[in-house]
């Protein structure tokens, strides 16, 4: 994933739709899905148990003031400014 991508996909909920935290389930037995976005910087709020077939689901969450993705390197990819 390149820097302005990333910028991208953040910059929309959190300053476009002005959400302060991004919620992103994920199959407990999904691992290379739970290594991105820990590698990202959500971490894991809450668990169901057994709310699948093949276990649980788990959410992960990163909230607005702890995106990094949202910093000056990753804005100046964009052209954006905002605050």
């Amino acid at each position: 994933m390149t820097s302005a991508y990333l910028a991208t996909i953040f910059d929309y909920p959190f300053n476009t739709c002005q959400v302060d935290k991004i919620i992103v389930p994920v199959g407990n037995d999904n691992e290379a899905s739970i290594k991105l976005v820990t590698n990202m910087g959500f971490v894991e709020e809450s668990r169901i148990k057994d709310a699948r077939v093949d276990g649980d689901i788990v959410f992960f969450t990163m909230k607005h003031d702890a995106c990094r993705f949202l910093n000056d390197k990753y804005r100046r990819k964009l052209g954006v400014n905002h605050g």
